[in-house]
């Protein structure tokens, strides 16, 4: 499905629309490494990932888990990612020219993520190997080969023990992290078992790690390639959290996601029998013309548009996504005030990973610079236009 309102009806309506068994295997997966599918969901034991669960499980889980990301809570983790962000920012800015993805993206949204959840700094390195995997695994539908497949599998197998040494460790010391959230909180008077938050712990990683650090890539590359550059961002006649969500729907880090049918049931005119799959695609969506005039024009000036899909909507909406906006307006924030000149290296050309749902950048590589420009007026900042950017492509 690709129109924005019928995805929308889709997402709301969980009588007749399920995520149970939507998401389809790869046969090149499962049959390239004979062993591997059991063993990436033995580790966990009876615990299921909240993504994959319908109705009373799921809001169950949600309850707990979405609590711990609070405004409260959020305000004071937000001191823990500006640091987290300087402290990787200061090393580029010397630089003759560096790779915004590997070199800031990715490891700053990866470190936000596990220190959220309250990983040991000491193990953050195999955890980015770790994911390095799971992702390989998933270009192409397993197409990485059957030695990666195995290789993520044990992986996972390893995650047992370390999760649950971690668990109990939380169990008898509860420290400021979302572990010991879903361990110790009870809303609606429930609380999450020890395999249940060790099924959440993978899935909140990746996905912690995945979404915004491509968010924070594409938001970078369409500003730094739009007629103003990033000296609008660095003067401030663009204000970041325009920025943010106009880069969101232009180019969100999520293609799509699936749903099947629980029912006969008609969609978009249509009568589809019961066991229906789906595909709901977001970037189209997005960039609906009956939705967001002037769609295929990333232009953060205009009005900012909040009710994109780059995370989803309804019960299953990304329980991370204020997280996820608080990473990437710090990122932007200190970015522009520490590299205020920052241009696109002219060879760049774009490249996106392989990797169904997401849509990530395998590079992109910019030049600090190293005139600061003068900043705007204040009160001239961040008028909106209906469209002032560039085509997105």
């Amino acid at each position: 499905m690709t129109g924005y309102d019928d995805i929308v009806a889709v997402l709301d309506d969980e009588e007749n629309f399920m995520v149970h068994g939507a998401q389809p295997s790869s046969p090149s997966a499962t049959g390239a490494a004979p062993g591997a599918a059991p063993a990436t969901g033995s580790w966990r034991d009876d615990g299921v990932p909240m993504g994959a669960l319908d109705a009373c499980e799921h809001t169950r889980l949600r309850a707990v888990v979405s609590s711990g990301f609070s405004p409260a809570i959020l305000k004071a983790f937000e001191p823990v990612v500006r640091a987290t962000a300087t402290r990787l920012l200061e090393p580029l800015a010397s630089l003759p020219e560096f790779d915004l993805v590997s070199q800031f993206a990715s490891p700053y949204c990866l470190a936000v993520t596990l220190q959220f959840l309250g990983i040991p700094t000491e193990t953050h390195d195999r955890c980015e190997q770790r994911l390095e995997q799971g992702l390989g695994s998933m270009q192409h539908g397993g197409s990485g080969g059957p030695g990666l497949l195995r290789a993520y599998a044990e992986e996972l197998r390893e995650c047992e023990p370390f999760a649950r040494d971690l668990i109990a460790q939380r169990l008898a010391a509860p420290a400021p992290d979302l572990i010991s959230h879903m361990l110790h909180e009870r809303p609606g008077g429930h609380r999450l078992s020890t395999n249940e938050v060790i099924a959440q712990i993978p899935a909140l990683i990746t996905a912690g790690h995945l979404s915004p650090a491509q968010a924070l890539a594409s938001v970078v590359g369409h500003q730094l390639c739009s007629p103003g550059g990033w000296h609008e961002v660095a003067v401030g006649s663009v204000p970041i959290p325009q920025l943010v969500e106009e880069g969101l729907r232009a180019d969100g880090p999520i293609i799509g996601t699936y749903r099947t049918a629980r029912n006969e049931v008609t969609v978009a005119g249509r009568n589809l029998p019961a066991g229906t799959r789906l595909l709901l695609l977001y970037g189209s969506a997005n960039h609906d013309e009956r939705k967001f005039r002037q769609s295929d024009w990333f232009a953060p000036r205009r009005q900012p548009q909040t009710s994109h899909l780059a995370f989803g909507r309804g019960a299953h909406a990304c329980v991370g996504a204020t997280l996820a906006r608080l990473e990437l307006r710090v990122a932007l924030e200190e970015m522009a005030a520490r590299l205020p000149t920052l241009t696109l290296v002219s060879e760049t050309v774009s490249v996106h990973r392989p990797a169904f749902p997401q849509r990530s950048l395998t590079a992109l590589w910019v030049r600090p610079g190293t005139c600061p420009p003068q900043r705007a007026p204040v009160d001239g900042a961040g008028s909106p236009s209906d469209v002032d950017g560039c085509p997105v492509y």
